[in-house]
């Protein structure tokens, strides 16, 4: 009677400890990557892609001026290894800039009146599907 109450005890205490195990596995390689390695900024202007950046080697700061063949009007954007932001723009709203800086994986900013589009992507992801795809 005694050892089938310790052999209860046993079961329970390592049926915890592999539970708690795969608890821990799991949670490594969920988060293992974090929110913001592999960061590529991509800036699309008219539909066309003006360039891919790799924030995680950035140094400094990168300006540039974007014009939009589509309304002539301009953009100005900050790249840095904190993020993308647009810092000017000639358009009505400027919701562009009241956005602020975008630093991580599947966030965006645009302006619409200047089709001007910029995005946080994964470098590495090859094959275009992610944890947001459903």
């Amino acid at each position: 009677m005694e050892s089938t109450k310790i052999r209860e005890k046993i079961t329970v205490f390592v049926m915890s400890g592999i539970l708690l195990a795969t608890v821990l596995i799991s949670c490594l390689f969920l988060t293992g990557n974090g929110s913001k390695s592999g960061r590529t900024a991509v800036i699309i202007s008219d539909g066309k892609v003006l360039g891919r950046y790799d924030l995680d080697l950035m140094e400094g700061e990168n300006r540039m001026i974007i014009k939009s063949e589509y309304s002539g009007g301009c953009n100005e954007v900050l790249i840095s290894a904190e993020g993308v932001c647009v810092t000017g723009s000639d358009c009505m709203g400027k919701d562009c800039i009241k956005t602020g800086t975008i630093s991580h994986y599947g966030e965006t900013t645009a302006c619409l009146p200047n089709r001007l589009i910029i995005t946080i992507t994964s470098g590495d992801n090859s094959s275009g599907y992610d944890a947001e795809t459903y």
